[in-house]
């Protein structure tokens, strides 16, 4: 069975010729086309040399990923060390919790840890829904229940572009009646 190649072009003093290339199931080049015997034979050394090559560079990249093999303790210790680093980076990650702070966080991450496993198993994950279309469903999730129901203890984050519009934030979230402000002795805004 003779598989063909693309087209190949030459120009010499001959003139340009142009042949089509096989290659048979012992993995030899066959030329068909035009031209001298000798310019046939050159053509074919170079494009046998070009398919040498070739091969060489796909066993290359299909195995030099494996010559460097990783034993699973040595994979282990290094995925702890990587995500011990990235906990150090997390905003909060040293706030101490209260002995009351614990059991709300408690509750919150056992609401929060049964909404997922239950979208791995049905494949229904709120947070992966388009939000206009989850609010309602959002809203009733037992998550965001206990969320209303804690003060909330952090500074509102928005962006400009990702707003309706300046006056309706001002107007209808900083008048909200579960909505804090610390201030200082001295006054000021305490952001923490």
């Amino acid at each position: 069975q003779l598989i063909p190649f693309p087209k190949a072009s030459t120009s010499g003093e001959a003139g340009t010729w142009s042949s089509l290339l096989y290659i048979n199931c012992d993995n030899h080049l066959l030329v068909s086309g035009a031209g001298s015997e000798d310019k046939r034979l050159n053509t074919m050394e170079r494009l046998c040399l070009l398919v040498r090559v070739m091969v060489v560079v796909m066993v290359v990249m299909v195995w030099a990923p494996t010559t460097h093999t990783m034993n699973v303790e040595e994979f282990v210790k290094q995925r702890e060390m990587l995500l011990a680093q990235e906990q150090t980076a997390i905003l909060g990650q040293d706030q101490v919790l209260t002995l009351e702070e614990q059991v709300v966080n408690e509750r919150i991450m056992t609401a929060k840890m049964k909404e997922m496993n239950e979208g791995f198993e049905t494949l229904d994950f709120l947070p992966s829904k388009n939000f206009l279309l989850a609010k309602k469903e959002i809203e009733a999730s037992e998550v965001f229940k206990i969320i209303r129901e804690i003060p909330k203890g952090a500074a509102l984050h928005l962006h400009d572009t990702a707003l309706a519009s300046a006056g309706w934030v001002v107007e209808e979230i900083t008048y909200w009646p579960d909505l804090y402000l610390c201030y200082t002795p001295e006054n000021q805004l305490l952001f923490k």
